[in-house]
């Protein structure tokens, strides 16, 4: 299993949600008619080798969902750009919960054990834009 595995599968389950347009690396340029947009970002990783012996490492690596609504002040009123972000929270972790080895088609991805998604940032700002993190835990098994 490898972080390119992974950010394929994400990226294509990232696909299958309503509402968003999913990217599998960030844009150069974020313009409105790119969002609201659903991109994944690889981020820390912890390993056991310990755990299943020598020639395999487990590793659970935080990759970091990232969903960029659209501009605080887009629309008239301003709440727009929040309600927006409201409406595509449950969407997103729904996509998740349902995926403990980020199934797709019913087929899990081999060499994925678990995945969580425990948490979420809540709508933050992201420059101008806001914004909700989702950090996925995923814990795989790779051959070393």
């Amino acid at each position: 299993m490898s972080v390119p595995a992974i950010m394929d599968r994400i990226h294509a389950i990232n696909g299958t949600i309503s509402g968003v347009k999913a990217r599998r690396t960030f844009p150069q340029h974020l313009d409105a008619a790119a969002l609201p947009l659903l991109v994944c970002l690889p981020g820390r990783s912890t390993r056991n080798p310990a755990r299943i012996g020598a020639g395999q490492d487990e590793q659970t690596r935080v990759f970091r969902l990232l969903l960029v609504v659209e501009a605080w002040m887009a629309g008239i009123p301003t709440e727009s750009a929040q309600r927006k972000a409201e409406s595509l929270i449950e969407a997103v972790a729904a996509a998740y919960l349902t995926r403990p080895r980020l199934e797709l088609d019913g087929d899990p991805l081999d060499g994925v054990t678990r995945v969580t998604l425990s948490e979420d940032s809540g709508i933050t700002a992201f420059g101008e834009r806001a914004a909700v993190e989702f950090p996925l835990a995923v814990t795989y098994i790779t051959k070393i």
